[in-house]
């Protein structure tokens, strides 16, 4: 089986690229081209940084949290440069021109769901995803959870990036809605800290503008 991406093979997501590709023939797709692409035309230093970052990990949802770094940097930062977090949990994820950027993934999978009832177990509603009703008070705390430590991330000063995913199926409909309700998160938190500026996209947007870039 011939298998795409060597750059990415390189920093480590063979593994993740096959379960992608459901054990089966690579493909060839357009987003994953371009971030093959960006990743080779980094430096040794930062492809040594990416390599960190993606070598260690088995578990697919902080893989995608770093995924998705890989994407804003392509898309919005591609001057920016990935910043080694191994030895300081709270150093933000790019840094482009000396703004600090950091990016953080909400998602409703389960296995995110369990994450977040063992970090905060009293402060979320739960229920069976996509048929429960607190969906919206799950986004929010997950949203409180997520700003609050980037912030000490970028120090009070930067751009964060909040990646949603709408992709699973029966959560597409909800698109408007949650994009209506971190239209007012965003709005709430600008009072609060002036000099960050929040930026929420969903997924499958930042796909198709990662395929533009």
């Amino acid at each position: 089986m011939y298998k795409f991406y060597k750059n990415l093979i390189d920093i480590g997501l063979e593994d993740y690229l096959d379960t992608y590709f459901f054990g089966k023939e690579w493909v060839i797709e357009d987003y994953l081209e371009k971030l093959d692409k960006f990743v080779a035309r980094k430096e040794e230093n930062q492809k040594n940084i990416l390599r960190k970052k993606f070598q260690s990990l088995t578990n697919h949802t902080i893989i995608n949290d770093h995924l998705y770094e890989l994407m804003i940097g392509v898309t919005f930062h591609p001057m920016g440069e990935f910043q080694d977090s191994s030895s300081d949990e709270l150093s933000p994820d790019i840094l482009d021109n000396g703004v600090s950027i950091e990016v953080k993934n909400i998602n409703a999978e389960p296995s995110e769901i369990e994450r977040i009832k063992k970090i905060i177990p009293d402060n979320i509603s739960y229920g069976p995803f996509p048929s429960d009703s607190n969906f919206e008070s799950r986004y929010r705390d997950k949203f409180s959870l997520r700003v609050t430590k980037a912030k000490r991330q970028v120090a009070g000063k930067g751009i964060i990036y909040i990646v949603w995913n709408t992709s699973l199926k029966g959560s597409t409909g909800r698109k408007p809605k949650i994009e209506n309700l971190f239209k007012e998160l965003i709005a709430e938190e600008k009072l609060q800290s002036p000099d960050i500026e929040i930026i929420a996209i969903d997924f499958q947007d930042l796909r198709e503008l990662v395929v533009k870039s």
